[in-house]
């Protein structure tokens, strides 16, 4: 299910694959969640690619 989202994050918020999976393995670590479950709400629609914050360098 990762691949998948990875692909349609990347063609929904205009970003490449590389950061939808930043943005969803972020997504998951910050909510306590796992990132299957992250991936699957992507792919179904229930999480929103504006739920998912772009990922900053903080060094």
């Amino acid at each position: 299910m990762i691949e998948p989202a990875k692909g349609v994050l990347s063609a929904r918020a205009g970003i490449s694959v590389g950061e939808a999976f930043t943005r969803m393995r972020t997504h998951a670590r910050h909510s306590g969640g796992q990132l299957a479950t992250v991936a699957e709400a992507v792919v179904t629609g229930t999480l929103d690619h504006g739920d998912l914050e772009p990922v900053t360098d903080s060094s």
